[in-house]
């Protein structure tokens, strides 16, 4: 029987649960270090294309998208399992970026 009291740090970082909680805590630090680089770049960005009046829009709009994108993906990798849920990326992000590339947008 542990001694540790329930909820303390050391029963979170303990042998047991330090791998998951790392792993969750890094992946948490990624996704709003990425946030933070793609919001810092935008107005370098539109300036070079010339649309820096449509910067803040793009910005909100891009925080939003992530705010709510995460808790949602994971619901979904929940219900249908890591694999799947990836095998559905592949197959959703050449789809969707189909179009440009017809139009020859992208090189």
């Amino acid at each position: 029987m542990s001694t540790l009291p329930r909820g303390s740090l050391r029963e979170l970082f303990g042998p047991a649960t330090r791998a998951i909680v790392l792993a969750g805590l890094g992946a948490s630090f990624l996704a709003s270090f990425d946030l933070l680089i793609v919001v810092s770049a935008l107005p370098s960005a539109a300036r070079d294309v010339g649309d820096i009046d449509n910067y803040a829009l793009a910005a909100g709009a891009y925080s939003v998208a992530s705010v709510v994108g995460m808790p949602l993906a994971g619901a979904v990798n929940d219900r249908i399992g890591p694999l799947r849920r990836a095998l559905m990326r592949e197959g959703v992000t050449p789809a969707a970026s189909q179009p440009r590339l017809m139009r020859g947008e992208m090189v």
